[in-house]
């Protein structure tokens, strides 16, 4: 292949930024010549290596990005500026199937401040081997955007032995829609022989299927911690509930089945100020504030008539006010104000998923 025609006008940042639109074209092989000239005149142009790097990944090349962005990383250690950085780097290695280092670089990498090593030394307890005696073996935050949740998934990582992971597009909720197929059409689970359209659809029954799906519930949230002794209870927090107009009750009844010994935490925040967010811009003040209204009398009665829910506002969080301490209580974990003010330290966004696709 030739490379991008030789012009000794063109500075690296004329090559990088050619690449750049090239790789928005998606002319990924085109992107690649002029990101690696722009490199042969100036190694160390980061948008250019990063140029490469995102070239990597749009041909699913996981190795020789995990290099690239490597590369980045080390030249850059501990700038904060470069942590985006790490986290392409992080989701190369996982995807390049090496694990062990992976995790070897996410523990590296919040070594770099004292508050940073702090809030690792406290969200990472359930690998110490200990737990507390919690009382659920599943615990799910209940929510919608911009209620500060991600923070409060913070606070319960925290707690030992608790595993609370972050949203998943509300993924089990395609499971309920299956289950609740099988039970719409039980009354066809008379099929026994071929010579019936259903032939088999017994076997498929929902209480059986149930039964079957638990195992696999489980075993998605904890992940790479699957063996390990020291995770009692898991969990997430889901955002994806606004929508839910018919049956969110009966879809919450549904995941206490599938998640037996389950708590439910419904995290809420004034209504005005999670309107402010730009997470809701563009829709009518109104219109929206109705919706968190009305959603949240759905999680009050929700949680009137069962003794598994909490509720709980991002106010009593960032306050630490006795609801927060009653909420250690509920969930049977020791209550550690310095814990807390090590979580508190840090910030958790949802900017922090963004792609570092212009750092540096």
């Amino acid at each position: 292949m030739s490379g991008p025609p030789a012009d000794p006008l063109r500075t690296p940042h004329d090559l990088q930024l050619a690449g750049a639109e090239a790789l928005e074209r998606g002319e990924v092989a085109e992107a690649r010549r002029y990101f690696a000239a722009a490199l042969a005149q100036k190694p160390n142009l980061v948008p250019a290596r990063a140029g490469l790097a995102r070239c990597d990944e749009a041909d699913e090349a996981w190795e020789s990005a995990a290099s690239n962005w490597k590369a980045i990383c080390d030249e850059h250690r501990g700038d904060e500026r470069f942590r985006f950085h790490t986290r392409r780097y992080l989701r190369a290695l996982n995807l390049a199937g090496r694990f062990d280092e992976a995790r070897i670089v996410l523990a590296d990498s919040w070594q770099d401040t004292e508050a940073r090593r702090a809030y690792w030394d406290v969200i990472t307890n359930v690998a110490d081997g200990t737990h507390d005696q919690l009382r659920y073996r599943h615990v799910l935050v209940v929510t919608y955007g911009r209620t500060g949740s991600t923070l409060l998934q913070g606070v319960l990582n925290s707690i030992n032995g608790l595993l609370v992971r972050g949203e998943n597009g509300n993924v089990f909720r395609h499971l309920y829609e299956m289950v609740v197929s099988l039970r719409e059409h039980a009354r066809l689970g008379n099929a026994w022989t071929p010579d019936t359209p259903w032939f088999g659809f017994h076997e498929m029954a929902a209480d059986l299927t149930l039964d079957r799906l638990r195992p696999l519930a489980r075993g998605m949230l904890l992940g790479s911690d699957a063996e390990n002794p020291a995770v009692h209870a898991v969990g997430f927090k889901e955002i994806r509930y606004l929508g839910m107009r018919d049956d969110l009750e009966e879809y919450l009844d549904f995941l206490a089945q599938l998640f037996p010994k389950i708590a439910f935490i419904f995290n809420t925040r004034k209504a005005a100020d999670t309107r402010k967010s730009g997470w809701w811009a563009g829709e009518p003040e109104d219109e929206v504030i109705e919706q968190f209204v009305e959603l949240e009398r759905r999680f009050d009665r929700y949680a009137s008539t069962h003794d598994n829910c909490f509720q709980i506002t991002y106010e009593d969080v960032v306050e630490m006010n006795d609801r927060l301490r009653e909420l250690f209580t509920f969930l049977g974990a020791a209550y550690n104000p310095s814990r807390l003010e090590a979580v508190l330290a840090i910030s958790h966004s949802y900017a922090n998923n963004r792609d570092a696709e212009t750092e540096g």
